[in-house]
């Protein structure tokens, strides 16, 4: 409401800026609060954007209800020794009807989502695929849901050499720092059976360059019962649109732990070139890589990967 002094001056209202990523009226706004706030909304479309079109696990839960992503890989690799695999993978997210959009039931079998709660020295940013079975199946309860703002807690059931139980609270929050840059922090806790109590860090910067050049600095540290102190990550990734169905991701990162002294375990750069080859729902990929793993003494392992991934329940671009 507007209030007013003793003499009748009136005193506007406070308006207060909408959040960006968010769908918001700005017609209100001062022109240069309305131009700063599309410029911002810009930086969210462009990654928004990316992700969905790379399939990243950022679109699907903040942007989708119900999903499944069956990804298909051909994996090359000279490690330790000379291999192929063929390694399918599957992430499914199915809202329970009749639940007011509060329940999801989370399966993925995929090692480098974290949905799956893989041990914080399985995850790597870079290198061959973890190819031990881990499957994770979970009932999530969204307690608070925006474009901005999430909260959400699970109990489930793991498969790795065994069956583990789980719980997991997940709390994700973004900041815009400029209308070019995007500040992302998701903290996770975790208890799982055998291996007790968790906690995961992860803080992602996003840089609009230009429309179609996005860059994503992730760091995430990990800390549990069953790591070496904290298992840490650091990556980069340069998104590049080429055209509506032709994408680029440049990546360069490492991972590491802190006991028994600080270590970097690997570094690893690689391309994925995805192309969108039919509508919006199969697509294909090439990912070469090369990394420098500390198993080896630094010696330089190659490894290509050939993917065709189909994605059911999701929306038009």
């Amino acid at each position: 409401k507007n209030t007013y002094l003793s003499d009748n001056v009136e005193i506007p209202p406070v308006r207060r800026m909408p959040t960006p990523c968010t769908n918001a009226e700005t017609n209100d706004l001062p022109w240069l609060d309305r131009a700063h706030f599309r410029l911002s909304q810009t930086l969210c479309n462009q990654v928004r954007r990316f992700d969905q079109f790379f399939g990243d696990i950022n679109y699907e839960e903040q942007y989708n209800k119900s999903f499944m992503r069956i990804r298909n890989s051909i994996v090359w690799e000279n490690n330790v020794s000379t291999e192929v695999k063929f390694r399918p993978r599957v992430k499914a997210n199915i809202q329970l009807p009749n639940a007011e959009n509060k329940f999801n039931l989370i399966i993925s079998d995929d090692s480098d989502d974290p949905d799956t709660l893989s041990s914080a020295n399985e995850v790597i940013p870079e290198g061959p695929d973890n190819n031990s079975n881990n499957i994770a199946t979970a009932l999530r309860w969204v307690a608070r849901k925006k474009r901005a703002n999430e909260l959400n807690f699970d109990i489930g059931a793991r498969l790795d050499s065994g069956i583990s139980s789980f719980v997991r609270a997940r709390y994700r929050k973004s900041l815009a720092l400029s209308s070019k840059r995007n500040l992302r922090f998701t903290e996770t806790t975790y208890w799982r059976d055998h291996e007790g109590f968790g906690e995961r860090t992860q803080i992602d910067v996003e840089q609009l360059l230009r429309p179609d050049l996005v860059t994503r600095w992730t760091s995430a540290a990990t800390f549990a019962q069953e790591t070496n102190g904290v298992a840490w990550t650091q990556r980069i990734t340069l998104f590049h649109q080429i055209d509506p169905f032709r994408a680029i991701a440049y990546n360069a990162g490492m991972v590491g732990d802190t006991r028994p002294v600080p270590v970097v375990n690997n570094y690893g750069v690689s391309i994925r070139y995805r192309r969108n080859i039919y509508n919006n729902w199969l697509y294909a990929e090439v990912e070469p890589e090369l990394n420098w793993p500390l198993e080896t003494d630094r010696e330089l392992a190659p490894a290509i990967t050939l993917r065709l991934e189909i994605q059911l329940g999701r929306g038009e671009r």
